[in-house]
């Protein structure tokens, strides 16, 4: 009983934690940096209560089973098409495209999300495409443009 009532608090303790992470990608990466399927590393952390983003995979993982919200903010270079996936184990959730390949201008492009987790679940940003008229390719020069991923836990 004592050991079931422990288990029950250490429950509760997690439920109480707040869950929320916010991280930008520290620099541009140019075209030849970038590919197909690749999970985007979004390295420079500013925010990571719970510790459920991990810099070096570029996933999140659920540290309590909730209902969560995602936002991804992705920049492409002029003439540049960029389009990227919100993945919750493997699975794509969502999608979006910063499509700048007939302007000389920078587009950017943000998603929210909402998703379902249980403890133990991953949620990452995988480009899906990519399309360029030079070497350029996503822009995040923390001046202009910021490309970043951000979460917190819901309820």
């Amino acid at each position: 009983m004592k050991t079931e009532i422990e288990g029950l608090k250490a429950e509760v303790q997690k439920l109480k934690t707040s869950i929320a992470f916010y991280a930008s990608i520290s620099r541009s990466i140019p075209m030849r940096q970038l590919h197909t399927h690749m999970i985007l590393k979004y390295d420079r952390v500013e925010l990571n209560h719970g510790n459920g983003y991990n810099k070096n995979s570029g996933m999140f993982t659920a540290p309590v089973t909730g209902l969560y919200m995602f936002f991804v903010t992705n920049n492409a270079f002029d003439y540049t098409t960029i389009s990227f996936n919100v993945v919750k184990n493997n699975v794509v959730k969502n999608q979006g495209i910063s499509d700048a390949i007939s302007t000389g201008a920078r587009l950017s492009v943000t998603l929210a999300t909402p998703v379902p987790l249980v403890s133990g679940d991953t949620v990452y940003v995988q480009i899906s495409y990519l399309r360029a008229k030079h070497a350029f390719g996503m822009t995040s020069d923390h001046i202009h443009d910021e490309c970043s991923f951000s979460g917190y836990k819901i309820n």
